[in-house]
């Protein structure tokens, strides 16, 4: 009989000891995984000179014009073209776009920084997890990726990926990423983008995007958007009178 009670006394003390290994555990990765408050990223301003230099290579304009004047050359020309834009350009062009959100968002924005360094593009998150813990209530995600189109598909290669102050492996969310990208090519810009663009790439700092003008001034007639973005594409010129 006191052999039977000293065995679960001690199976007794060692559910103990796993127990408040177990609450230790969690509560030692809750406080990890949740802060207090999202990344506080400072306000950054845009390389003036790597915006415009950015901007003038995506400006579409003299094509643009030279189709709706009926120019039979035109953007017709049947060969595919690559935009290729420094690590300074890139951060430039995603700085005013992150400014731009905030401007026009409401309430607080999820996507907090985001930025092209030696190859890598990294984004931070800070989710709101939608109820109070004693640890806060914001999960900071950050995440490091290699982007890319190749073969008529999307890819992304992870390169980092943290929730709070833990750093996960990124096989994690290699699944989730190659799910969410094999939805996104069966969607109608999906596919549009896939026909527009036929490589996008990393290579040696530099980030690459090889388009067929063709395709992409179709697109946009198809849809609409040279009518829409007259300001944008061509300085006003579609929303000029038939008779000018």
């Amino acid at each position: 009989m006191k052999k039977l009670f000293k065995i679960l006394m001690w199976l007794g003390i060692a559910f103990f000891v796993l127990m408040v290994m177990l609450i230790g555990f969690l509560w030692w990765f809750a406080a990890s995984l949740i802060d207090v408050k999202p990344f506080d990223i400072p306000m950054r301003l845009p390389d003036m000179k790597a915006q415009a230099s950015a901007t003038a290579k995506f400006n579409f304009t003299d094509k643009l014009a030279s189709a709706l004047a009926g120019d039979s050359t035109g953007c017709k020309t049947g060969k595919d073209e690559t935009i290729e834009l420094t690590e300074d350009e890139v951060n430039a062009l995603i700085i005013t776009g992150i400014s731009e959100q905030a401007i026009i968002g409401q309430g607080e924005q999820e996507l907090r920084d985001a930025f092209f360094k030696n190859g890598i593009f990294t984004i931070m998150l800070s989710k709101k997890i939608g109820f109070s813990t004693p640890f806060g209530e914001y999960v900071n995600i950050s995440v490091s990726f290699i982007p890319g189109i190749q073969n008529r598909h999307l890819f992304v290669i992870p390169k980092g990926f943290s929730l709070g102050s833990l750093s996960l492996p990124e096989s994690m969310i290699q699944g989730r990423i190659s799910d969410d990208l094999a939805a996104a090519e069966q969607t109608e810009y999906g596919e549009a983008l896939l026909e527009i663009i036929s490589e996008m790439k990393v290579e040696d700092g530099k980030f690459r995007i090889t388009y067929s003008p063709d395709k992409l001034f179709q697109f946009m007639m198809d849809n609409g958007l040279g009518k829409a973005g007259g300001g944008l594409l061509g300085g006003g010129l579609l929303n000029m009178p038939a008779d000018e």
